[in-house]
């Protein structure tokens, strides 16, 4: 087991401020962080998916780079 000190304060369980670490991420922060990334690579498949269904029903791709060349 390690211990990794936030603040040190003045008096034994306050007081002013001697020392913090500026390096300490709170293990919420790290966790919504996270969470967050994969709601957003989630919310990505989905609208892949959705136009890849979308392709496959319409039988064309918009975005394609030939889709001018036979007009």
């Amino acid at each position: 087991m390690t211990l990794q000190p936030i603040k040190i304060f003045e008096g034994s369980l306050g007081g002013k401020a001697l020392w913090q670490n500026k390096a300490f991420i709170a293990p919420s922060k790290a966790r919504s962080k996270k969470m967050e990334e994969y709601l957003k690579k989630r919310d990505t498949k989905a609208i892949r998916k959705n136009k890849l269904k979308k392709m496959l029903k319409e039988g064309r791709d918009d975005d394609s780079y030939l889709s001018d060349a036979f007009e």
